[in-house]
C-alpha cells in the first residue's frame, strides 16, 4: 500500500479491514462456504487504492468531530472504487482482487443514481458483490468504520443509522434528491445484517 502511495492512515485502515475480512473468512469456512483466503488478504488490502489518486482533501463534519473522523471528498467517496479496480489492474494482479475493489461499497449506488450525480454508469449489476470473498471485505470495511465511531455489529439499528446519516446525507444532498438517504440507509442496514450471520456472537469489532 505504501509503496502505491498510500497514506500511513489509509494503510492502517486497510490492515484493519484485512484482519476483519480473515476472521469473517474464517467464519465462512466454519459455516462449510469455501472462500479463498489469499484473495480475501489482497482484495482487503488494495480495496481503498483507489484514493490514491484523489487530489482532493477530506471532509471535516461537524458530527464527526469529536472522534477525529473525516471522511473523503464527494467524487472520491463514490468513484474510488472504480479507480481503484483500474489501479489493480494495471498493476498486474487478478481479476477477482479488482472485482473486490470495484464492489466493496456498501452504499451501492444504482446506475440512475449515479448519473443524477454526474459519475459515469457501470455495467448494472458490477457493483453487486457476487462473491463470498467480495462479501467478506465489504462487510469488514463497513465493520472497521463501525468501530470508529464507537459501534459493534451488534449495536442497535437505531444508532446505526445515526452514525451512517452524516454519509447518506452528504451524497443525497449532492445528488439533488431527498428520496436517496433512506435507499442508501435501507441498502446499509441489509449489509449489516447479512453480516452478522458470519460473526460469531463474541465478536468485537
Amino acid at each position: 500500500m505504501k509503496k502505491a502511495g498510500c497514506s500511513d492512515e489509509r494503510t492502517a485502515h486497510s490492515v484493519q479491514v484485512a484482519d476483519l475480512a480473515l476472521e469473517i473468512g474464517e467464519e465462512m469456512e466454519r459455516q462449510g462456504i469455501k472462500v479463498d483466503k489469499e484473495l480475501i488478504e489482497k482484495g482487503a488490502l488494495l480495496h481503498d487504492i483507489g484514493y490514491v489518486r484523489s487530489t482532493m482533501q477530506p471532509i471535516e463534519i461537524p458530527e464527526y468531530k469529536t472522534i477525529g473522523l473525516k471522511i473523503p471528498a464527494f467524487y472520491d467517496l463514490v468513484r474510488h472504487q472504480q479507480v481503484g479496480a483500474q489501479m489493480i489492474t494495471e498493476m498486474g494482479f487478478s481479476k477477482p482482487v479488482a472485482l473486490i475493489a470495484l464492489r466493496h461499497d456498501a452504499i451501492l449506488l444504482t446506475n440512475d443514481e449515479r448519473r443524477k450525480l454526474r459519475i459515469e454508469p457501470v455495467p448494472d449489476d458490477d457493483m453487486i458483490t457476487k462473491t463470498f470473498e467480495e462479501s467478506a471485505v465489504l462487510y469488514a470495511d463497513m465493520l472497521v468504520f463501525l468501530r470508529a465511531v464507537g459501534l459493534s455489529p451488534w449495536s442497535d439499528m437505531k444508532l446505526v443509522r445515526e452514525r451512517f446519516s452524516p454519509i447518506t446525507r452528504y451524497v443525497s444532498v449532492a445528488a439533488y434528491d431527498q428520496t436517496l438517504q433512506e435507499k442508501l440507509m435501507a441498502r446499509i442496514e441489509e449489509r449489516l445484517h447479512e453480516a452478522r450471520k458470519y460473526l460469531r456472537k463474541e465478536f468485537v469489532a
